[in-house]
């Protein structure tokens, strides 16, 4: 299980915005640094296309996230929940509802 620990959003030009959310897996006892994603968000007819690229650590191949629209609610409550409630929030419901994918 992934959990989110700390987004940050900052302004982009051109309306973009830029929300870097850094990515630890739940082990035994301890949430080890696994990667590290930078997202670029544009909002498009009241959705939101995500679409980038996470750079991984500790030795992980890199993968490309495919493009997606999510409904700008669930977008969100994905950050206000990170934001609000701090580290270790789990994002895994949300992603549930196919808010982002990765290409293996």
């Amino acid at each position: 299980m992934y959990f989110a620990s700390g987004i940050v959003i900052r302004p982009r030009m051109h309306g973009e915005t830029l929300v870097e959310i850094a990515i630890f897996s739940k082990g035994s006892g301890s949430a080890e640094l696994k990667m590290y994603q930078d997202w670029n968000v544009r909002q498009e007819l009241g959705q939101w296309t995500i679409y980038g690229r996470y750079r991984v650590v500790n030795k992980v191949k890199r993968r490309i996230l495919r493009i997606v629209k999510v409904n700008r609610k669930l977008t969100e409550q994905l950050i206000a929940a990170n934001l609000n409630q701090g580290s270790t929030q789990s994002i895994s419901e949300l992603m549930s509802r196919r808010i982002m994918h990765r290409m293996d």
